[in-house]
C-alpha cells in the first residue's frame, strides 16, 4: 500500500507513534499545514516546545530565536560545513543538486535531529519538530516518538505555497512569480518522492517483535478466553450484556502491527487538528471491535510493555469489565 503524497488527491493525515520518548515529528510538502498545526502547540508553551527544522538547516534565523542558538551551537561543535553549501546563479542562491548533495543532507539531517533533541529534552517539555527534510532520513527507526505526515495533495500545496509567496512578495512581477511557481514544481518533481519514501518506511516499520507463532497463540488464547467469560458468567449477567458477549464471541481475531489501514475509515474532517485527535485516540486503542472482528493492536502493547500473552488477556478482560461496568468476571478456562 503506497502511504505517501499523491499528486491530486489529499489523504488524512498519517499518525505513528514509534517510542514512548517525549517527540513530536511533523512533516509534510511547503504549503502542507506543517506551520498551522504547529500553532496549535506554540499556543501550549508550557507543555510544547516547538522547532523549525527547515529554518536550521537553511541557516537564516533571527538572533534571538531558538532555531538561531542552536545553529550556532552546531556550527561552534561541528563547522559550517555541515550544511549543506550553496551557489549563486543568475543573482539568485541556490544549491547544487546532485548525489554528493543528497548525502550531506542525509548526515546533516541526522546530526541536527540528536542535537535538537539532546538540546531540549532537559526543559522537560514534549519537543515538536516541524520540517520537510525528513525527506532525507537515513534510518526511520531512529526517529523519536511520534510521527505525523500532512499528505496533503501536491497539486493543493503548490499553490497554498504560491498564495503565500505572492502575498509575501508584492513587489514581484508576473513573470517573477511564474518563475517562481515553476521554480516550486520542479522541486516537488526532485524531492516529494524522497519525503514519500519516508513516509512509506515509517508506516511499515515493524515496531513489536511478535512473531508469527506468537500472534496465532494470542489469537487462539483471546478466542478460548471471550468462550470461557460468556460460558461462566452467563447467569449473571443481563440479556443486554449478554448479547454484547455473544456478539464478541461471533467476531474473528485478527492481530495488526497498527491501524493505519483502517484510519482513514475514522477520519472525515479536513482539519488536522481533529485528524490528529480521532488518529491518537484510535491508535491508543489496544483492542478496537468493529462489525466482524475483533482487532489486536501489536504495536501499542509491546511500546506500553504488554510483550506476554497472559499479559495482553488480563488487559482484555480489565476492558471488558470497564466496558460493561462489572467488577468482576469469572475468565478461568
Amino acid at each position: 500500500m503506497n502511504y505517501g503524497i499523491d499528486e491530486k488527491i489529499s489523504k488524512p493525515l498519517l499518525y505513528r507513534k514509534l517510542t514512548n520518548d517525549k517527540v513530536i515529528n511533523i512533516t509534510g510538502e511547503g504549503g502542507a499545514g506543517k506551520s498551522t498545526l504547529c500553532e496549535n502547540f506554540r499556543k501550549n508553551a508550557n507543555e510544547y516546545i516547538v522547532i523549525d527544522f527547515d529554518s536550521i538547516n537553511l541557516n537564516n534565523n533571527k538572533v534571538g530565536t531558538l532555531e538561531y542558538d542552536l545553529v550556532k551551537l552546531i556550527v561552534n561543535k561541528y563547522g559550517k560545513d555541515i550544511f549543506p553549501q550553496t551557489h549563486h546563479r543568475n543573482g539568485e542562491k541556490q544549491m547544487l543538486i546532485n548525489e554528493e548533495f543528497f548525502e550531506k543532507c542525509s548526515i546533516c539531517f541526522a546530526t541536527i535531529y540528536d542535537e535538537i533533541i539532546n538540546y531540549l529534552a532537559p526543559t522537560g517539555k514534549v519537543i515538536v519538530i516541524d520540517g520537510s527534510q525528513y525527506r532525507f532520513v537515513n534510518d526511520a527507526s531512529k526517529i523519536k516518538g511520534e510521527f505525523i505526515a500532512l499528505r496533503t495533495s501536491l497539486e493543493t500545496c503548490l499553490n497554498q505555497s504560491f498564495s503565500r509567496h505572492k502575498k509575501l512578495n508584492q513587489e514581484e512581477t508576473e513573470e517573477q512569480l511564474f518563475k517562481h511557481r515553476q521554480n516550486k514544481k520542479e522541486m516537488f518533481k526532485i524531492f516529494n518522492p524522497l519525503l514519500n519514501s519516508t513516509i512509506n518506511t515509517v508506516a511499515n516499520l515493524s515496531i513489536n517483535k511478535f512473531d508469527n507463532n506468537f500472534k496465532e497463540e494470542l489469537r487462539t488464547s483471546l478466542s478460548e478466553l471471550i468462550n470461557s467469560i460468556l460460558e461462566n458468567n452467563y447467569s449473571s449477567l443481563s440479556l443486554e450484556e449478554q448479547n454484547f458477549l455473544k456478539n464478541i464471541q461471533a467476531k474473528k481475531v485478527i492481530t495488526m502491527n497498527n491501524y493505519l489501514d483502517i484510519m482513514p475509515k475514522f477520519i472525515n474532517t479536513p482539519n488536522y487538528l481533529e485528524q490528529l485527535n480521532i488518529s491518537k485516540t484510535i491508535s491508543s486503542k489496544p483492542f478496537l471491535l468493529t462489525n466482524n472482528a475483533i482487532l489486536i493492536n501489536l504495536d501499542e502493547l509491546y511500546l506500553n510493555g504488554y510483550r506476554k500473552v497472559e499479559d495482553i488477556l488480563n488487559l482484555f478482560t480489565e476492558e471488558l469489565k470497564s466496558y460493561l461496568n462489572i467488577k468482576s468476571l469469572d475468565q478461568s478456562l
